[in-house]
């Protein structure tokens, strides 16, 4: 129907799977620029591409993306998105492995501060450790810049790593997790056409969350458990 109403029957995307027997499953999704109205506004889609690689049984699967990014012309743009993924299935929970991402710029230009960020980044990491049992997750957040009407800070970065986390602990975790969050999700869906009781049940849902998490949180530590910060670094208006 987008397609349709808003394209004029010009579809921008193409998708190209290659299937072998005994080998990877490929598949390239390609983005061709495209623009549409919405209301008074001119939103503008820029050309991408993604290329996914996993084997038959899904257990191994890589990626790449890269796209030039979209414009929102006198209010937003966010200029080249890439992206890359390596990851071998341990569980449907653990996956071992990495995936980054990297943002050229992102800049907002209908406020009098017109904030501005250059080379936004993203890493995560899970190493899972069969012989011992325990997972180590890292995160690493960083930007060249990022400014705000006269101010700026340059080349922020922080790594944060979890160490030695419990296995079974994690698993029980974000099993919990994953249907505590779904069962909330229904009740509030289940209220959306009364905005009151949508509201209320919100409410009730997040604290009833909270609640049972703290059970679980208690199974992800073991002994070593550790949080680790790291590399923390960003020069300031007043310096270092």
């Amino acid at each position: 129907e987008f397609v349709s109403n808003r394209l004029n029957g010009q579809n921008p995307l193409e998708i190209m799977t290659k299937y072998t027997f005994f080998s990877n499953i490929e598949s390239r999704l390609a983005l061709d620029a495209f623009s549409f109205k919405d209301g008074n506004n001119v939103i503008e889609i820029m050309p991408g591409a993604i290329s996914i690689s996993f084997d038959p049984g899904v257990k191994n699967i890589s990626s790449e993306m890269s796209w030039t990014g979209c414009s929102f012309p006198g209010k937003f743009r966010m200029d080249n998105l890439s992206f890359h993924l390596k990851m071998k299935k341990i569980s449907a929970y653990i996956w071992d492995g990495k995936f980054s991402f990297v943002i050229k710029k992102i800049a907002a230009y209908d406020s009098k501060e017109m904030p501005e960020i250059l080379n936004l980044k993203c890493d995560y990491t899970m190493d899972y450790n069969g012989e011992e049992h325990f997972l180590s997750i890292g995160m690493g957040y960083g930007i060249d810049s990022i400014r705000s009407g006269r101010e700026e800070i340059k080349n922020a970065f922080v790594r944060v790593g979890l160490n030695r986390i419990d296995v079974r602990g994690y698993e029980d975790f974000m099993a919990v997790y994953s249907q505590t969050i779904n069962n909330a999700m229904k009740d509030i869906a289940a209220s959306q056409q009364r905005p009151d009781a949508m509201k209320k049940t919100a409410e009730k849902q997040m604290a009833a969350v909270g609640f049972q998490m703290l059970g679980a949180y208690e199974k992800l530590l073991r002994k070593g458990f550790e949080i680790k910060i790291s590399d923390l670094r960003a020069r300031l208006p007043q310096g270092n």
